[in-house]
């Protein structure tokens, strides 16, 4: 990769995403396409959009948006990542399923490697965020992308349910021992779909969240049209739910668009806020208040009985995190109650230790 060396936290996120990616098998691979596809025709968009076309998997991880768009026809896909593990397993997953008009590179979404409008698709599945930039990141996408070309945009969306805990988590945690944190999970949690969700949820060192309003705003003024985000999707999609009326504790949902460019940039004027270095402003609701409350409470039992005790602390929240993640797979609203009452077993289970 030519240009800007990768900063220590970007080197720390292309790892953790590699250490993901590459406990999965041939079925667990399969498993994380599945919902791609799901989500596509749930908004009938159709899988032919891909057919003969020239397409970019912008931070491809484990080759996952890759495969999905050559098994969907497309003429190549041109995957770039910054973690070389990650690179190896999308070129080794590629040529065992027999397709050689995929190019795999170690790029940055920063610095693409590629002429203007090159593209006719732009596949970022949840990576912009997760840059030392998220609009130079879109910046750079749209560069690349021909206009009439199509942009597919997955980032997280400020609030809800999953954000409020990972918050909390991220802050019991910290970062000072991940790699410790890692063999611990690795005792802890056989599967390999959840190890790579613990990962990705709790140690990467960027984590901004952004409203629908920000960022639909952003890509009006980027020349895009088609701007409402993607209303469905997996049951346990936080967007999927909110549609479906369960509202108040899925803060804006997850924000995914299905773009077109029709052309230049319109107005620079208006970049994606970053207040904090956590994205666009957000205020939890009251509802909230009562979590908060007894996250605290959580954390004040693991300071004065557990002070060092990483495994604990790894042990409850890989509880909590569990907990909430199974209420989200079931349909209809999400069930705070039996959340509450986790919470309050763990907190008696820890007084009484």
């Amino acid at each position: 990769m030519k240009g800007t060396p990768l900063k220590a936290e970007e080197k720390l996120t292309g790892h953790l995403y590699g250490a993901g990616f590459s406990l999965f098998d041939d079925q667990e691979f399969k498993s994380v396409i599945q919902p791609i596809i799901e989500r596509f025709k749930k908004n009938n968009i159709p899988l032919e959009t891909f057919q003969n076309k020239v397409c970019l998997d912008a931070g491809c991880g484990g080759g996952r948006g890759t495969i999905f768009m050559l098994q969907n026809g497309a003429k190549e896909v041109f995957s770039v990542d910054i973690d070389q593990q990650l690179i190896d397993y999308t070129k080794a997953k590629t040529k065992e399923l027999g397709f050689e008009n995929a190019h795999v590179s170690f790029n940055s979404i920063l610095e693409l490697p590629f002429d203007d409008e090159k593209f006719d698709v732009v596949f970022c599945n949840g990576v912009i965020h997760r840059t030392d930039n998220p609009d130079s990141a879109l910046l750079e996408l749209t560069r690349v992308l021909k206009p009439g070309g199509h942009l597919f945009l997955y980032t997280l969306g400020a609030g809800g349910i999953n954000y409020h805990l990972m918050d909390w988590i991220r802050s019991v945690l910290g970062f000072s021992e991940i790699e410790k944190s890692i063999k611990y999970l690795h005792l802890l949690e056989s599967n390999p779909l959840k190890l790579a969700a613990y990962l990705d949820d709790w140690f990467m060192p960027m984590f901004r969240r952004y409203t629908a309003k920000d960022m639909t705003a952003r890509l009006q003024s980027l020349g895009y049209e088609n701007r409402e985000v993607l209303k469905y999707g997996t049951v346990y999609d936080t967007s999927h739910r909110k549609n479906a009326g369960d509202r108040i504790f899925m803060g804006e949902g997850d924000l995914r668009f299905f773009s077109r460019k029709t052309g230049p940039i319109q107005s620079d004027l208006v970049p994606l806020p970053d207040v904090n270095h956590q994205g666009s402003a957000y205020v939890y609701p009251k509802e909230f208040l009562q979590l908060s409350k007894k996250h605290e409470e959580i954390t004040d039992l693991l300071k004065s009985k557990f002070k060092d005790g990483l495994l604990t602390k790894l042990t409850v929240v890989r509880s909590l995190q569990d907990k909430v993640r199974d209420l989200l797979k079931k349909e209809g609203t999400f069930d705070m109650a039996a959340y509450s009452n986790h919470l309050d077993k763990t907190i008696s289970l820890l007084g009484g230790i």
